[in-house]
């Protein structure tokens, strides 16, 4: 086997999908990711394609930069996976994904909520995630302010880590 660390999600801000993950749901569901299968490119479709297993996920708050995210360690069989192992431990791979489940998912601009994919979305939410808005209400748990200028993003809350990939 080959062990590794990897960061695998950011909190207190959006990531380049136009998701955030309060750092305080990060923390309370971090346990979900141990004991999850590990994949290539999100090939998670059948639990025969996991590569590798994670091990542990931790949180972890960077003093110097302020950065808060959940680390995993992680293990890929090295003998069913030898170009992979040499890709990881060379660096030639080194990002991850996960994959997850939410229970809401809120907009950051005027605070619609929405349970499941098939709800009806915002404006922001469907068409304007990391776009520019003012925003419309006060979301006090979120240090947002009605009128201050900002992303649009979803705000997630009730979280299930399904799985983890390697990703290139």
């Amino acid at each position: 086997f080959i062990y590794f660390a990897a960061k695998a999600i950011a909190g207190d801000e959006p990531n380049g999908n136009g998701e955030y993950f309060p750092w305080s749901e990060l923390q309370k569901s971090l346990s979900f990711f141990v004991g999850r299968n590990l994949f290539l490119n999100h090939n998670s479709q059948d639990p025969r394609n996991a590569i590798g297993k994670v091990l542990d996920a931790y949180p972890i708050v960077d003093e110097a930069t302020g950065e808060k995210y959940i680390e995993c360690l992680a293990k890929i069989d090295a003998v069913q996976n030898p170009e992979l192992a040499r890709h990881l431990s060379t660096g030639i791979l080194d990002a991850v994904s996960m994959g997850c489940s939410v229970e809401s998912s809120t907009c950051s601009i005027c605070g619609h909520m929405i349970h499941t994919e098939q709800d009806q979305k915002c404006f922001h939410m469907s068409k304007g995630l990391l776009k520019e808005y003012l925003a419309e209400q006060d979301l006090k748990d979120f240090n947002i302010k009605r009128g201050e200028r900002l992303q649009a993003y979803a705000i997630n809350q009730g979280l299930n880590f399904t799985e983890l990939s390697v990703v290139n």
